[in-house]
């Protein structure tokens, strides 16, 4: 009767529009979930034990299509240069920020896949970014995007989203 009070009063509920994006560094997975529903598993690549991933729970705002790239300091000491907004740059298909220089992207080669091999960042296949922002937009968790003059396009996560990265 408790349960049955508390479901009506939502406060088992409070989520339950929120996105979550879930990354498991141990396997090099990341899944999603959204309405009880679960995206396939894409594999992913991490960072180095130099360059580590962050941990933790990061509320996400932005998912950016056609992404540009400027390289940190330690990018930049590795060869890296700027690049203009381009689905064929560094960071492949989009980028979704989530802290700092920190990002979820495309670009990743296969064969990276499963590998402690980034600066810090969690990197999917350009083909896997595609399906993850279909999955998203049929959950009505992206806006349309908007380009930018320099030619990105940003889209604004429409529902609550949460990227938990463990």
């Amino acid at each position: 009767m408790i349960a049955a009070l508390l479901v009506s009063l939502g406060a088992l509920d409070w989520n339950r529009d929120t996105v979550f994006i879930d990354v498991e560094l141990e396997h090099f997975e990341l899944r999603a979930t959204a309405d009880g529903i679960t995206t396939p598993v894409y594999r992913v690549a991490t960072g180095t034990p130099a360059h580590p991933t962050p941990t933790g729970r990061f509320d996400l705002r932005h998912w950016i299509g056609n992404p540009g790239y400027t390289p940190g300091p330690a990018a930049r000491a590795n060869g890296a240069v700027a690049t203009r907004p381009s689905r064929s740059g560094p960071l492949g298909y989009a980028k979704i920020p989530f802290f700092r220089s920190f990002q979820v992207h495309g670009g990743a080669h296969r064969y990276a896949l499963g590998a402690p091999v980034t600066l810090g960042c969690v990197q999917l296949t350009d083909d896997a970014m595609r399906r993850l922002e279909a999955w998203l937009a049929a959950r009505g968790a992206l806006e349309a995007g908007i380009e930018t003059p320099h030619g990105e396009v940003r889209h604004l996560f429409r529902r609550p989203t949460t990227l938990v990265i463990r």
